[in-house]
């Protein structure tokens, strides 16, 4: 269940982190994400990646270690997996990258993303799969 004022909550942790370069374990996909779901309900289905690791290499250490081959099979696991068209704001939403794909969050029309340098701001139309935070 989300929490009272989630939504305002949510708007300052993006506005908070517009401006923040990539960086593994403190600001990337993974903790920006199990950041947004702490903001709206208090707390995360993934607390084994919580400032747990510090690069690439950690985070796919204990993501094998629980059992799954990739950061979809996580989710899916551990979070409902919705159609896109349903996604509302504060849900995880993922896009495809060059060699696998990133998670962010949903704001509405767009995703909201960890950038190499910043925040990026991807189309709801470029988003390919989707899960609920509640």
């Amino acid at each position: 269940m989300r929490l009272p004022h989630w939504e305002s909550k949510l708007n300052n942790y993006i506005s908070y982190n517009q401006f923040k370069a990539f960086q593994y374990g403190l600001n990337d996909c993974c903790s920006f994400t199990i950041k947004a779901q702490k903001i709206l309900t208090g707390s995360t289905l993934f607390p084994e990646f919580d400032g747990t690791y510090k690069d690439l290499k950690g985070g796919k250490a204990i993501l094998n270690k629980l059992g799954y081959k990739t950061w979809i099979s996580a989710c899916n696991d551990r979070l409902e997996k919705i159609k896109l068209p349903f996604a509302k704001r504060g849900d995880v939403v993922s896009m495809r990258t060059n060699d696998s794909f990133a998670m962010g969050i949903c704001m509405g029309k767009y995703g909201a993303f960890i950038g190499t340098e910043k925040m990026e701001f991807i189309s709801r139309e470029e988003l390919k799969l989707a899960w609920r935070i509640d």
